[in-house]
């Protein structure tokens, strides 16, 4: 009879109280999710096909790195440049693009082409899983996720 009025005293329903409160705290903390870390990395500029939508083309390579290509731009010319600035937080990318037009005037002699692709070399992602949102100039954007293994190759459309 006096073990069972120990369920039936305050003391117990306050002390299951607090260890049921710190359960649910220590299920709702955050993860976490590492240092914020920022990578620049600069494109190169290739005549691509002109009838190419906004898209993006993901390839892991065999060593590990991934190659962005960046289709169907509009106004830039061989004489621009193209970099992106990526935000690294954990598994999370974030990814601005930023582009420069350069000029459609002669240079040297010699004309400069207008270019559709720039192509970006990433080299310090590991093989793992990332959850990407891609931002482009002009309000279009494109969010997914990669799973960093070779021979993956993925293409997403940029949308506004």
């Amino acid at each position: 009879m006096i073990a069972l009025s120990i369920f039936q005293s305050v003391e117990f329903y306050v002390i299951l109280t607090v260890v049921a409160a710190a359960v649910v705290a220590l299920c709702a903390r955050p993860s976490g999710r590492g240092p914020v870390q920022t990578h620049l990395a600069s494109g190169w500029l290739t005549e691509g096909a002109a009838d190419k939508p906004s898209s993006l083309r993901i390839e892991c390579l065999d060593n590990g790195d991934v190659v962005v290509t960046r289709q169907g731009l509009t106004g830039i010319y061989s004489t621009g440049a193209a970099s992106l600035a990526i935000t690294r937080t954990g598994n999370d990318l974030r990814i601005v693009e930023r582009l420069t037009p350069g000029t459609p005037l002669s240079v040297d002699g010699e004309a400069p082409v207008q270019v559709r692709e720039a192509s970006f070399h990433l080299n310090f992602l590991g093989r793992d899983w990332y959850h990407i949102k891609y931002e482009a100039e002009g309000s279009r954007f494109a969010a997914f996720s990669l799973h960093v293994r070779p021979g993956i190759s993925i293409t997403r459309e940029l949308v506004q």
